[in-house]
């Protein structure tokens, strides 16, 4: 008698917390969706204002067509246009568990679009920026010498070479050298980001990956 009433303590105490664990496992998925609605939600205010600059910007291109700092500013509000486009597919992608698609891209280009859009950046800012291809300048080296051709999911490389751009930008010192480069080691392809800022402490280096 007294297993059996231990047993049912034991059932009772894990019925409870099966049940504790249901109510929490509803919330968090009340909790997910709500977060979903509140992306897609600003998502849909925010394109309206970017559109609103996009334009203005396009059609004063046209008419400057040699001003830098203008193509600049449009290539941007046109990156900010397609990340909230991002956002309002994120509810897609987290339902439908989409996978990454792959396309191929010519590497060197791609990091040269990259690379334009932060130079102009840096020289207002004090700064220097190099985009290296192997140990040499790029203007140095035409496209056709280094065909290197990847399969990436280019909005994930994106929002990567941005992100560590944009670290490298926020913490190098005036005068400071940012450069970007692209190296090949028998079949595989490196790309760096340099920097002169303090870089990260190393009690911090083993969060960088979480």
């Amino acid at each position: 008698e007294k297993k059996n009433s231990n047993l049912n303590q034991y059932l009772e105490k894990f019925w409870d917390l099966t049940s504790h664990f249901k109510d929490q496992n509803k919330k968090l998925k009340d909790l997910d969706e709500q977060k979903t609605n509140f992306f897609q939600s600003l998502s849909h205010e925010l394109r309206t204002p970017i559109t609103l600059i996009e334009n203005p910007l396009n059609e004063c291109s046209k008419r400057y067509p040699q001003d830098k700092e203008l193509k600049v500013a449009l290539k941007n509000s046109v990156r900010l246009h397609h990340l909230v486009n991002q956002l309002l597919n994120f509810q897609k992608a987290v339902v439908n568990k989409d996978k990454l698609k792959l396309n191929p891209i010519n590497l060197i280009k791609f990091c040269e679009n990259v690379s334009k859009t932060f130079s102009s950046t840096c020289e207002s800012n004090k700064l220097k920026f190099n985009f290296l291809v192997g140990e040499e300048h790029f203007e140095r080296i035409t496209i056709e010498d280094y065909r290197f051709y990847i399969e990436v999911n280019l909005d994930s490389l994106e929002k990567i070479l941005f992100n560590f751009l944009a670290n490298a930008f926020k913490y190098s010192p005036r005068n400071g050298v940012i450069t970007l480069s692209i190296t090949k080691n028998d079949h595989n392809l490196r790309i760096g980001i340099q920097d002169e800022g303090p870089g990260i402490p190393k009690k911090d280096q083993q969060k960088i990956f979480q």
